[in-house]
């Protein structure tokens, strides 16, 4: 049986409208949709040229997917000034979509610890149902960020990623993400319960850069987890972002932790005067100083002059001991994928069961594709049982 909505989600995931699909194969928009209706059966020049295309194997036009719905397109928490960028939730969210069923089919072999973000998530909410007003108040933010600091125990912002993925949250890389820094959003199941977080980084240039854009989506996942960013208006979506900032700022840099090295900081309007602040906690030096003078440490004139000086000196863009902060990448992922086929079953498997090719997973994760032909073509010793992972 041919199932023509395996083509609206291959379309979905690449951004493709029925015109420019129909342009590659050489075909008229009114047939692509004929063929996703299920009202018209591709002949098989066009199925062989749409699996070479879209990385897939033949079958996949044929088979009912273990796709699952898990990813809501309305709570995907874009970081951008753009509000343009909502148009484009559904790519990513068909992207998450297909990421969420694979790690789920992968996950189904293991014994899982619950994320400790969802104990932050309650912690939070106990306290939001105590108070009278909904909009958050900076001591609210202040308290949620330490809430979650401890609850993820975090030692050094250097490991954040790391620790991150330790603590259940599911991180990809994404070279097309140029709209927008990072975004994020729980995956759920039918009963819409919370199962696992996602973060999708782009490009960042910068360690202290990647390290601030998760600390941002990590305040989106712990209090924004539940808002529908489709129907925010300009200005709800903007204070949903200027929460998420103080969230990152008070998480990577505690109120009671900047109370002891500000001292050390003579002059605070020379951006120099924070690079030892920078090489501790891996923040920016932009990020030091506005932290500092959002908790009255830095006056009006020194905030200033701090800002004046940055952009004369040319740290907008690239910053001292820059490059010397090697840039860390997710490996949970690959980790779970390499953890699955030594002990489960060949990976090749999991491949067969989603009919697709090892590129069409190397584009969904953002994994070298050599990584993953490496993988399936393994002998590996496994084992037909649950196990800790």
């Amino acid at each position: 049986m041919f199932y023509g909505e395996n083509i609206k989600l291959l379309r979905n995931l690449h951004g493709m409208s029925r015109r420019s699909l129909a342009v590659e194969l050489n075909c008229s928009e009114q047939t692509i949709g004929q063929y996703e209706r299920g009202v018209l059966n591709p002949k098989m020049k066009n199925i062989i040229d749409m699996s070479a295309y879209f990385a897939v194997k033949s079958s996949f036009f044929y088979s009912k997917l273990p796709v699952k719905d898990t990813i809501p397109e309305k709570n995907i928490a874009y970081r951008s000034r753009d509000r343009d960028v909502r148009k484009k939730t559904l790519e990513g969210s068909t992207k998450l979509k297909l990421a969420s069923s694979i790690i789920e089919f992968c996950e189904s072999s293991f014994n899982l610890k619950a994320s400790p973000l969802l104990t932050a998530i309650d912690e939070v909410n106990s306290i939001k149902n105590k108070q009278e007003n909904s909009d958050l108040s900076k001591n609210q933010i202040e308290s949620y960020a330490n809430i979650t600091r401890n609850l993820l125990g975090i030692k050094s912002n250097s490991e954040l990623l790391y620790n991150l993925e330790l603590n259940g949250v599911y991180v990809i890389e994404s070279d097309a993400l140029s709209y927008a820094d990072a975004y994020s959003v729980w995956s759920r199941n039918n009963d819409n319960r919370l199962i696992r977080p996602f973060i999708v980084l782009g490009n960042s240039t910068t360690l202290v850069r990647r390290i601030f854009d998760l600390a941002h989506e990590l305040g989106h996942l712990v209090i924004h987890y539940d808002v529908d960013m489709n129907n925010l208006e300009k200005e709800e979506f903007l204070r949903c972002e200027k929460e998420a900032n103080e969230f990152a700022s008070a998480f990577l840099l505690p109120q009671n932790e900047v109370s002891s090295w500000i001292k050390m900081v003579i002059h605070k309007g020379d951006p120099d005067a924070y690079i030892p602040v920078k090489q501790k906690y891996y923040v920016s030096l932009a990020t030091a100083a506005y932290r500092a003078y959002e908790l009255g440490y830095l006056s009006k004139q020194e905030n200033s002059r701090f800002f004046a000086s940055r952009y004369r000196k040319h740290y907008v863009y690239k910053e001292p001991f820059d490059d010397k902060m090697p840039l860390t990448k997710p490996g949970k992922i690959m980790a779970l994928f390499e953890i699955y086929n030594k002990k489960i079953e060949p990976f090749s498997n999991v491949l067969n069961d989603f009919s697709i090719e090892p590129q069409f997973l190397s584009d969904v994760f953002c994994l070298p594709e050599d990584l993953i032909t490496k993988l399936v073509t393994k002998k590996p010793s496994y084992y037909n049982n649950i196990i800790e992972f």
